[in-house]
């Protein structure tokens, strides 16, 4: 169903008008043709095996913050 996944940084709009605009770093999935079409419902959590494997997580997700930002509300599939 799904092609290929990165890290995004995600833009989460208040509901209501006493909410704060706010950003997190999400996994986001996209089809065939590069569509971004799915969202992680949570963001990410880091934790991982090794400290190796730490680091390249954090590589991931500043790579993510040089593209542009998502709005988690354009997702009709949240995973």
């Amino acid at each position: 169903m799904f092609k290929h996944w990165n890290y995004r940084v995600i833009r989460h709009t208040p509901s209501n008008e006493g909410g704060f605009e706010s950003y997190s770093i999400h996994e986001v999935h996209y089809d065939e043709q590069g569509n971004p079409v799915a969202v992680s419902e949570n963001p990410i959590r880091l934790v991982a095996d090794t400290p190796q494997d730490l680091a390249a997580d954090l590589e991931l997700m500043e790579e993510a913050t040089r593209r542009p930002t998502l709005d988690y509300d354009s997702f009709t599939h949240h995973e």
